[in-house]
This record gives structure tokens, sequence and C-alpha cells, in this order.
């Protein structure tokens, strides 16, 4: 199990501990909808394709990780495809944070709040997903409870 721990106690950033590679961090840029996931040593870029586009993808370099799709504006549903496999996060209802991971149609885990008044959150994943690829759907979550926060302040 991953523990996705705040880095300060307003923070959006993350530090993800629990990998075998050691601590790993996920961070957002705080102007748009991309950021970066570092994990020992390395710096990915979560990068969003256009302001209205659904899709983003984990890149270093000229390489692409893994791509994120959210098939519509009104869903909180994400797809994620990386080396040959697709995932989905589905939230488990409108009205929770918890996102449920799937594969292949089956039940694999689950990302979500440790409790109501923080953004501290778990990720319980039971299928051989390397660390980058789990790190990629926790910010994929993180982003979707981060535009939740900014339009209830709206």
């Amino acid at each position: 199990m991953l523990k996705c721990l705040p880095k300060s106690i307003c923070s959006r950033n993350f530090r993800v501990i629990g990998l075998p590679e050691g601590e790993a961090e996920v961070d957002f840029d705080s102007m748009s909808e991309q950021g970066t996931i570092s994990m020992a040593g390395e710096k990915w870029r979560v990068r969003k394709h256009g302001a209205m586009s659904g899709r983003w993808t984990l890149e270093r370099d000229e390489e692409v990780l893994a791509e994120a799709i959210k098939p519509g504006a009104m869903t909180r549903r994400i797809e994620v495809r990386t080396l040959g496999v697709t995932l989905s996060l589905d939230a488990k209802s409108a009205f929770s944070n918890e996102f449920l991971l799937r594969h292949d149609g089956a039940r694999c885990g689950s990302i979500r709040p440790m409790h109501s008044f923080t953004r501290r959150a778990q990720f319980e994943c039971s299928a051989p997903l390397d660390s980058m690829t789990q790190l990629f759907a926790f910010w994929m979550v993180a982003l979707m409870w981060r535009r939740a926060e900014q339009a209830a302040a709206s």
C-alpha cells in the first residue's frame, strides 16, 4: 500500500511512501493541469494536450511512458494506458472521493483519502503495476480532487 502525504498542511503536492524504489514526489504546476512525478532521481513530466483536452501524457525527453484519457467533461472516469495495459479509474460513487482501479473490468485497487478532513491518501493495488504507472494513476486522481476543490470554492 502506498501512502500519499501532502508536503505541507495546505499543499496539493505529495510525498509518496511505500514504493520499492523509495520515496517519490507528485507535484502540480500552480496555474495548469500539468506537473511532475519524481522518483529514484528521475523526473517525469505530466503534460496536458490542449486547454480543453482530456488527454495527458507522462513523458521524459521524447519518451512517453503512459497516457491518460478522460472521456468526457462530465464524467469522473479516467483511462490509463501504459506498456500495452489499459486501466480504468472510476469514482466509487457520485459523492465519493474514492476511485476504484480496474484492469480488464476486474477491480484491482483503490485510491482514497485517509480521512474526510485531510489530503492524506492511500493507494492499494493488487495488480502487478510498475511504480511509475501507480504514481501516474495517483496524479490523475489527485487532479480530480483538485478540480473538485476548485469547483467547490467557486
